[in-house]
């Protein structure tokens, strides 16, 4: 929630302008082994409100740390189409996890209980973390780092993004309008339509959940075809109106079939910021900003949409569902 995202706001500039002078691996692997320490404390002291909280809003800033510096780590090797390329890559593992996530989870949950859902996360991240320390490379050269200035590990570091020309201001902008339309935010709200109003048990949502997933991954292999052929600028064009249609139809259906087809309707747009960040990459790059505080400053914009669409998204259901 709200929470997560200031503390990630906070945090995350610090580690991406660290991660320039001292190299990725160890933030990679720290933040991975972060998590898995706040996953193990849920499941040891779930009872506990506050370890809850602690440990979600921690989770958030780990992350959310943790994917802005594996951004800068695959920018310190590839550039344009490739990066943008790469990008999908990752967001069709992302889709897989997806699908089989909420499966696991249902099993585990069904079998052992729910705190045992954490405990199989902290194993899983903590597998992750041994086999990054052991298998990762360091992706920044020694030649290649900048000495540290905290002046530019400040939260409000991206206001460069907004003062160093009309297209990077432009960009910057349309980036932090695409990440309000998430699915993530309107997920919550989705289930409880699907609950409340059509009454689908757990497993009917978590079939809809893994289907989104499956819609994901599908999205991602064609977004990584389509931006090596049409380039990023277009790429970008085409997913916003794949968006557009998709949430309107959403919006419009909201039972089974409904959300499935509203979900094909989001294939070709599911990869909607990959275009984007790269160009906004390659303009920050070419004034010599550092690619892990260029990585955290566009997160830090996007942290912005993030810290105001939960109120947003619930402010516009609350209205709506008052109104039958």
């Amino acid at each position: 929630g709200t929470l997560g995202a200031l503390a990630e706001f906070g945090v995350c500039p610090a580690m991406g302008r660290l991660s320039d002078s001292y190299g990725r691996k160890q933030f990679i692997v720290g933040n991975m082994a972060a998590s898995a320490l706040m996953e193990l404390s849920v499941y040891l002291m779930g009872h506990n409100k506050n370890v809850l909280i602690g440990a979600g809003v921690v989770s958030t800033a780990t992350m959310t740390g943790f994917m802005t510096i594996l951004r800068a780590g695959l920018s310190d090797k590839l550039t344009g189409t490739d990066l943008g390329v790469a990008h999908a890559r990752t967001g069709i593992a992302a889709g897989l996890s997806v699908i089989v996530g909420p499966l696991i989870g249902s099993f585990v949950a069904s079998r052992f209980g729910n705190r045992h859902v954490y405990l199989l996360a902290a194993m899983m991240s903590a597998i992750n973390a041994t086999l990054m320390s052991v298998k990762l490379g360091e992706t920044l050269n020694e030649d290649k780092r900048k000495p540290m200035k905290w002046e530019e590990a400040n939260p409000l570091s991206f206001i460069k993004l907004l003062s160093n020309g009309a297209a990077m201001r432009f960009g910057a902008f349309a980036l932090a309008m695409q990440c309000i339309a998430e699915p993530r935010f309107v997920f919550p709200y989705a289930t409880l339509i699907w609950r409340e109003r059509h009454n689908y048990d757990a497993a009917t949502q978590g079939k809809l959940s893994s289907i989104f997933g499956l819609t994901y991954m599908v999205g991602a292999i064609i977004a990584k075809k389509r931006m090596a052929k049409i380039g990023q600028r277009r790429h970008v064009t085409e997913s916003n109106l794949a968006n557009v249609l998709a949430w309107l139809a959403w919006s419009r259906y909201t039972g089974f079939n409904g959300s499935v087809a509203s979900y094909a309707l989001f294939i070709p747009g599911i990869r909607k910021r990959d275009g984007l960040e790269v160009m906004l990459t390659d303009q920050c790059s070419a004034r010599g900003w550092g690619k892990g505080e260029i990585s955290a400053m566009m997160n830090n914009f996007k942290s912005m949409s993030a810290v105001m669409a939960p109120s947003l998204f619930s402010t516009s259901y609350t209205a709506a569902t008052s109104n039958g």
